[in-house]
Order: C-alpha cells, then structure tokens, then sequence
C-alpha cells in the first residue's frame, strides 16, 4: 500500500511540479529508506542527495548594468 502511495506523489510531481529530478529522488530515497527501515534525518541518511536536492536553480543576475547572465549552483 504504502508503494501505492509513493508511486502517486511521484506521478503528481512529474505532472506539475518544477525541480522534477530532485523531487523524485527524495521521494524514492524516503520510500527506501522506509522499506528498509533506516532512521534518520534525510540530511543525516544522505548528505550528498540532500545537498543536490537542496541546490537551487540557475537565477539571473545583473552585472555592471548589463543585461541579465545566468548563473547556476551557489547560494544567495
């Protein structure tokens, strides 16, 4: 049952949701991690999962005035 309803939120997110991929991961992490029964803080379980899962998208900025650039990794 409890698949059921993992396969559902995964099937909710690639419909409307932006950030797919990283979405779908912590899903699929907290499902096998729940099936096999390992405690824990997602970030404790998995550092570099949460890390990616956590990265924001690429943002624009402006420099010197000019026109926008993006820029990808990195925080705010």
């Amino acid at each position: 049952m409890s698949g059921l309803l993992a396969f559902l939120q995964v099937l909710r997110v690639v419909q409307y949701e932006p950030q797919k991929v990283k979405k779908v991961t912590a899903i699929t992490c907290g499902y096998l991690d729940g099936l096999f029964g390992l405690l824990g803080t997602f970030e404790d379980r998995h550092p570099r999962i949460a890390a990616f899962c956590k990265r924001s998208g690429p943002r624009q900025i402006a420099m010197d005035g000019s026109s926008p650039v993006r820029v990808t990794g990195g925080e705010a």
